[in-house]
């Protein structure tokens, strides 16, 4: 990582934005609050009933909205998401590709 950003593994320290082209899409919260949300986000999850799919939605779209790092917020964002996931006993007893034909053939029956 060295050379790549500043402080890879660190808390962002400055402003960051999400843009398409030259338009700006998305502006994160500031940098102050970065840790405080971060550890509010980490709490919930650790604390949170809900079901593990509608569990990594939410910390996928919170995390991506705080933009926690100065890069690689995507991939870690989705590396959190398979991690939530993978608590799902759903997907392991089924296993991810027999889920998968199952949406597909429910989707068939449903046209």
């Amino acid at each position: 990582m060295k050379g790549l950003i500043d402080v890879p593994g660190c808390f962002r320290e400055g402003s960051v934005g999400i843009y398409r082209g030259k338009k700006l899409v998305h502006m994160a919260p500031s940098a102050n609050p970065v840790a405080t949300l971060m550890s509010d986000l980490l709490s919930w999850l650790e604390h949170t009933d809900l079901h593990p799919l509608i569990v990594s939605c939410i910390f996928h779209y919170e995390f991506e909205f705080i933009h926690p790092f100065v890069d690689g917020n995507g991939r870690m964002g989705r590396l959190w998401q398979t991690l939530v996931l993978s608590r799902w006993g759903m997907l392991m007893r089924l296993g991810v590709l027999r889920l998968l034909l199952n949406l597909c053939w429910m989707q068939f029956l449903i046209l």
